[in-house]
């Protein structure tokens, strides 16, 4: 699936570079502009998620 266009919104890039499965550059480059937490390493399934939730929590109750 090809994401041609985002629409205007507010969205929070959770990303790892070490995903198999998506490339964490071209989401980077679409999402540019908004909120990001971009980590080294890790893969598809996000390690190490719950250190994150605080953060997910906050963006979400803003």
């Amino acid at each position: 699936y090809r994401v041609t266009e985002i629409k205007n919104g507010r969205y929070f890039l959770l990303t790892q570079t070490g995903d198999e499965v998506l490339d964490y550059q071209e989401a980077v480059e679409k999402l540019s502009g908004h909120k990001m937490m971009i980590e080294e390493g890790g893969d598809h399934a996000f390690v190490n998620i719950e250190n994150y939730f605080d953060e997910v929590k906050a963006f979400i109750l803003s």
